[in-house]
Formats: C-alpha cells, structure tokens, sequence
C-alpha cells in the first residue's frame, strides 16, 4: 500500500451515515495521519506510514484510546475494548485488517455501547 491509497481508503469511509466528516491532519512523503469524525469526542484515527510500514487505527472517545490495532514491521496487534492498553497478539489479534474492515469493527462497538 502507498500514501494514496491509504488515503482514498479513508476517505471511502466517510460515506458511512454516521461518520460526520474526514480531514486529513498530516501529510508528508511517507506518511499521513487522517480522522474520521463521529461527533466532537468521538473520532476514528488512522495512520501510515509507507517508509517503515507502520499502520495504527484506533477509536478515540474523549481524547482516549478505547480500541485499536497496529501493525509494526508487518506484525499487528489488537489493543481490545475491555482493556485498550492490552496488546493482544493472539490469532485474531495478529489478524491484518483494512481500514474498511477496522471502521466495521468500530461501527459494531459503537452500536453495542449504544453510541450511534
């Protein structure tokens, strides 16, 4: 994956009826930080960076990371919702996810906790 599409990634998803808006927040030669907005403390942030091949995702709630997966050096890793600072790196933990595939997981956590 490159910069752009990681980008035409994240923008696709802006299209969901509950995310409000995306902007990009940084941008450079190999790496781009975006945000997906649900309201104004809840928030989907993503990042790339095609240089180290380094990939985050996590849901923010009040400036808090409350689910999340990383890839570093081709490695992911799952931070889950019932303890986001746990780096799960079991089967599904370990599991690569696209930006699509992460923004379905937090459409699911956000209607189970009642928050769309």
């Amino acid at each position: 994956m490159n910069i752009i599409e990681f980008c035409n990634q994240a923008k696709a998803q802006a299209s969901r009826k509950w995310i409000t808006s995306y902007r990009t927040l940084v941008l450079t030669k190999n790496t781009v930080k975006a945000r997906l907005s649900i309201r104004e403390n809840l928030y989907i942030d993503l990042y790339f960076n095609q240089r180290y091949g380094t990939t985050n995702y996590a849901l923010i709630l009040d400036d808090e990371r409350i689910y999340g997966r990383d890839c570093y050096n081709g490695n992911w890793h799952l931070h889950p919702y019932d303890d986001p600072s746990k780096h799960d790196t079991s089967k599904e933990g370990k599991k690569m996810l696209s930006i699509e595939e992460f923004v379905d997981e937090v459409e699911e956590i956000l209607a189970n906790l009642h928050l769309l």
